[in-house]
């Protein structure tokens, strides 16, 4: 990246071309000076990331995603000749970027709102370390969050789903069958069934335990009928050489680029594709349905992992919903 500098621009009959200024005929050299980036920017986002796994249990993909963030705000203040030492930038300039991140990118409110708070807990972190003295980002307001309700596969869709996966004749078919299933019975995420590995199931008591968010832990139980196929899969899989429940070819822990091509192919065998349903669908679908079956919603917050309820909370609205549909039935 380079600043075109020079001291005096004439109004008229003056162009650039390349690196040379002509002004009324003339043609002089322009400098080119290297735009550099203050390296002290650098290092306190690499601490608040070490911050962040330390001292509050972030995720992978939360530092994957603050990363990600970080690196494409650090190239918008390059390509806008702004300041890259945080003791200089100011709310103009983030508010300049928001709307960079709405006009320019176009991204949905809920990018935008992640990118705005990504980069809220930074700079809260550089006040609480006192490595500025004013917070640029306070007065800085994210997009309020849309309540929308998620999608979810009915109980008819989830079937098909199993029937279709377990009469599958493709090399890994019980593999596929088996993660498709999973997650479908416990409302595991999608990181969190990559993640399984056999010792984190207890097929005497019909329990798994599931490492979430933050790394918190939970134990989820699960019925015979499914503890008996997950045991099935198990001895198919001895003797075992990778102790990750679901492996690729090459005998290494599947990544989310395979997980997420077993269940579009899935998905377009059972003619379900299209619809905007996703691998969260299948987690949605668990909690529904149990809210729809009447579980409590603080038993089904514990089954979901969920640090706040208000999260959980949606899939009584999502209740309500169906039982709308019901009373419309009435003939009266």
């Amino acid at each position: 990246m380079f600043l075109i500098k020079f001291e005096k621009i004439l109004k008229h009959n003056t162009y650039a071309q390349g690196s040379v200024l002509i002004v009324k005929g003339v043609m002089f050299m322009v400098k080119k000076i290297d735009k550099k980036i203050d390296k002290k920017i650098e290092k306190e986002f690499q601490e608040f990331l070490d911050y962040m796994k330390a001292e509050r249990n972030a995720s992978n993909a939360t530092i994957t995603n603050y990363t990600t963030d970080f690196k494409i705000f650090l190239d918008f203040l390059i390509k806008n000749n702004m300041p890259t030492n945080t003791n200089e930038l100011d709310t103009p300039h983030m508010r300049k970027y928001t709307a960079f991140l709405k006009t320019e990118k176009k991204y949905a409110n809920a990018t935008i709102r992640r990118k705005i708070n990504s980069l809220k807990s930074f700079f809260n972190f550089l006040v609480s370390q006192d490595y500025i003295i004013k917070n640029p980002m306070r007065a800085i307001t994210a997009p309020k969050k849309e309540k929308t309700l998620p999608k979810f596969f009915t109980e008819e869709q989830i079937k098909l789903l199993f029937q279709v996966a377990k009469e599958s004749k493709e090399d890994f078919a019980l593999r596929d069958y088996m993660f498709i299933k999973l997650i479908a019975n416990t409302g595991m995420r999608r990181s969190e069934a990559i993640n399984l590995n056999f010792d984190d199931i207890d097929f005497g008591k019909n329990t798994i335990k599931i490492r979430g968010k933050g790394k918190r832990e939970r134990i989820v139980p699960i019925n015979k009928d499914f503890s008996d196929e997950l045991f099935m899969y198990f001895q198919s899989r001895l003797p075992l050489k990778n102790k990750a429940v679901f492996i690729n070819q090459a005998g290494n822990r599947i990544n989310a680029a395979k997980a997420q091509k077993i269940f579009v192919n899935l998905l377009k065998k059972c003619g379900l594709d299209g619809q905007g349903l996703t691998i969260h669908s299948l987690r949605h679908s668990y909690a529904t349905i149990l809210v729809n079956k009447g579980s409590d919603i603080v038993q089904v917050q514990k089954l979901l992992g969920h640090s706040d309820i208000n999260t959980t909370t949606v899939y009584t609205h999502i209740s309500t919903e169906n039982l709308r549909e019901d009373v419309a039935r009435l003939p009266y």
